[in-house]
């Protein structure tokens, strides 16, 4: 029955496209991260969004020296 739950609430969260991600005030502060890493004919779904933002975010910084 967990299952069926799960599988529901999916399909009821609601699908953004990057240009609205782009506009929206609720990810702005991540604006330049969507910008580069989203498709620009892809449906995400907040839960989507967050997980892009926290792998972009957790990568490791690398430092290239001369």
């Amino acid at each position: 029955m967990a299952r069926k739950k799960t599988a529901e609430s999916k399909a009821a969260e609601a699908v953004y496209s990057k240009e609205q991600v782009l506009k929206s005030k609720t990810y702005s502060h991540f604006r330049d991260v969507y910008s580069i890493t989203l498709a620009d004919d892809a449906m995400y779904t907040k839960t989507d969004l967050d997980k892009i933002r926290d792998d972009f975010l957790g990568r490791p910084v690398v430092d290239d020296k001369n």
